[in-house]
């Protein structure tokens, strides 16, 4: 990396060159049977560089010709793509590791072995099948660029995710359980699991119109991409964003405070700087239901003479490779506050309603105007505060800031259902339509 900056020095501005790399292992039991085996390595090398006030990219996925990677670097100039900005000085950056040896080592005989443990305790418990996915990966970081800046970090992820069939579909419940270093589930943790399903096996049919709705935080990642593609520094910049003009202003329930915090080790994906090598911090985009700032990379934050967020990645909503994909304003850290209701109050709270756990259609709706038009996989009907069954064929429709400001409750705790831990949230007045 070091020599690509040299050649490119001698030729351009100002050089920036990302390093990723990513091994993972994952099996996968199906019905309680050994399904699948798989091992990947997936690693590249990014390279902008910065002349007269232009931007180039070009990628590698080795860095056998580095000559060749700085001349295509060179040649994307061509598309006088404007950079009026500059990359960032060395600056000190939070110190912390999320990286364990021990998941590093895993072999899959281990992954087998922890997905042993929730299969055999499901094993004559579950009317449906018994799945199970284990996995681990191991990811390496590093970032130079010509003023200095450089740096690096190695982190590993475990994981198990246990999830129930119900008969006779492809509908399932699941937990997911993420940890730096390998953990087995307790037992708690899996009768909670097998409760929920359990409750839920009867399938209802209930009619459509207004009524309460618990978002279960594997549903409302749905919800907070729209969020996301709201208090995103290009859609200020563009003014296409409902937001825009209104920092400083209450927009949701005061019962809502949305961070972005790469910094909270209390979960997976914490991380030091982004992929410009700007130092992250903790952002607060929503404080008691004020919108308190968009986010933004160092284009944008040049755009809108903002400070940089430390918000720059090279990730979509849908994932990444690390280095073909352009470096753009993401939120990959988003928190919501837990409030004050545990999981049991909430579902007192509601006379009659539906329990979202997760969805389908996700991208359907204007998501930048916060729309929404999603179907319930599954849902969960609520009658007099107890779980009575499962949904057929049911949707919910609205407006992600409308529904925000009818609030009524937030979990006291947060969940990781989809990678990102949330709190269950409870809302008044939803549509909701069934065949």
């Amino acid at each position: 990396m070091k020599k690509v900056l040299e050649i490119a020095d001698k030729l351009v501005d100002e050089a920036e060159i990302l390093f990723m790399e990513d091994k993972a292992s994952s099996l996968t039991v199906e019905d309680s049977k050994l399904r699948d085996i798989m091992g990947t390595i997936q690693s590249g090398y990014a390279l902008r560089v910065i002349k007269d006030g232009k931007i180039g990219n070009a990628y590698t996925r080795n860095l056998i010709d580095r000559e060749e990677l700085v001349k295509n670097a060179l040649s994307s100039l061509i598309g006088e793509v404007k950079a009026d900005y500059s990359f960032p000085e060395p600056a000190k950056t939070k110190e912390f590791s999320q990286f364990s040896k021990e998941t590093e080592e895993l072999t899959y005989a281990d992954l087998q072995d922890k997905c042993d443990g929730p299969t055999n305790y499901f094993d004559g418990k579950v009317a449906g099948q018994v799945n199970c996915y284990s996995g681990m990966e191991v990811r390496v970081r590093k970032i130079m660029n010509t003023h200095g800046v450089d740096h690096e970090e190695k982190s590993t992820t475990f994981y198990t995710v246990p999830a129930l069939v119900y008969p006779g579909t492809h509908t399932f419940i699941w937990n997911m359980f993420q940890t730096v270093s390998p953990q087995s589930l307790t037992e708690a943790e899996l009768q909670d699991q097998l409760d929920l399903y359990t409750r839920s096996l009867p399938e209802v049919e209930i009619g459509s119109g207004k009524m309460k709705v618990m978002l279960m935080p594997g549903a409302f990642t749905y919800m907070e991409w729209r969020l996301g593609a709201g208090a995103n520094g290009k859609s200020f910049y563009d003014k296409s964003s409902p937001l825009v003009n209104k920092v400083g202003e209450k927009i949701v329930s005061d019962k809502i405070t949305i961070t972005n915090d790469p910094h909270d080790l209390e979960w997976l994906g914490a991380c030091a700087f982004d992929d410009e090598g700007v130092p992250t911090r903790k952002l607060d985009i929503i404080k008691d239901g004020v919108l308190k700032t968009c986010f933004v990379d160092l284009d944008y934050a040049n755009k809108l003479n903002m400070e940089p967020t430390g918000t720059g990645f090279r990730e979509t909503m849908w994932g990444d490779d690390g280095v073909s994909i352009p470096v753009a304003p993401n939120l990959k850290h988003i928190r919501i506050q837990p409030g004050k209701e545990s999981f049991k109050e909430l579902l007192g709270m509601m006379d009659e309603g539906v329990i979202a756990f997760n969805m389908i259609g996700a991208h359907s709706g204007n998501l930048l105007n916060g729309d929404f038009s999603l179907g319930l996989n599954p849902g969960f009907y609520v009658k007099n505060g107890e779980i009575v069954g499962r949904v057929k064929d049911g949707m919910i429709a609205g407006n992600i800031y409308e529904q925000l400001s009818n609030v009524l409750g937030v979990e006291d705790r947060a969940h990781d259902k989809n990678g990102i831990p949330h709190p269950c949230i409870l809302f008044d007045d939803v549509a909701v339509s069934a065949k």
